[in-house]
């Protein structure tokens, strides 16, 4: 009876240990995304637009900001609706508050890819909250990793 509470011990604990690398290596992908839209945006130039439109969209549990807005880039006018470099979203008072930043601005800062002025955002964000996602996911994966490595070496 013991040996196979023992051994029910061991299946519980391995099937627990899988669950909390699976979130892991899913949180360790959404931050190492969130890293790429950074430092691809952080190379993007600076000018200025004008907005044209501004909504906020009640999405299933949040809220989302839309903002059409037209810039020049080497005397050609280019039109965009991307706000941010990730789809965030916002509890109502935030999407009003982001709204409203962007509709008051002036000049509007928009930054746009050299090689594609097409492509642009309003905002290049990045939170701290990123980088602390992805030392929980390394936290969560990583002992399993440890786990499967040592009882191959044995």
């Amino acid at each position: 009876m013991a040996s196979k509470n023992k051994s029910s011990f061991k299946g519980i604990k391995a099937f627990v240990c899988v669950c909390l690398s699976l979130v892991g290596l899913l949180v360790i992908f959404q931050s190492t995304r969130s890293f790429y839209y950074y430092f691809s945006y952080s190379h993007f130039h600076e000018t200025t637009g004008q907005v044209h439109k501004s909504e906020i969209k009640k999405q299933k549990v949040d809220y989302s900001v839309s903002i059409k807005y037209s810039y020049e880039v080497n005397e050609y006018i280019y039109e965009n609706d991307r706000v941010f470099g990730m789809n965030e979203g916002f509890n109502h008072s935030e999407a009003v508050s982001k709204m409203n930043y962007f509709k008051n601005q002036k000049p509007l800062k928009v930054y746009y890819m050299a090689s594609s002025p097409a492509t642009a955002i309003l905002e290049k964000n990045f939170s701290y909250m990123e980088i602390a996602g992805f030392i929980l996911g390394l936290l969560l994966f990583l002992p399993l990793v440890a786990n499967t490595v040592l009882r191959n070496a044995i």
